[in-house]
């Protein structure tokens, strides 16, 4: 696996989750350190979408505004 922030060589860890009473792995990477897991890569996704909507909602306004402009400042 490749490192999304430096393309170094990522390698598997094991871990246990004394929270959750669950074991489980994440991924390090052996250059810059960056750490992924499951849960850090769902919140990525979720952040990306979430921002990309409040991009397109902020274009649609400008291009509304835009639209009623009558010039006048």
């Amino acid at each position: 696996m490749e490192c999304a922030k430096c393309q170094g060589l990522m390698v598997e860890e094991k871990l246990l989750d004394f929270f959750l009473n669950s074991d489980g792995s994440t991924w390090k990477c052996l250059n810059c350190g960056c750490v992924t897991d499951a849960t850090i890569i769902e919140n990525q996704t979720r952040r990306r979408s979430l921002r990309s909507g409040a991009r397109l909602n902020r274009m649609q306004a400008i291009s509304q505004h835009a639209e009623s402009d009558d010039g006048i400042f």
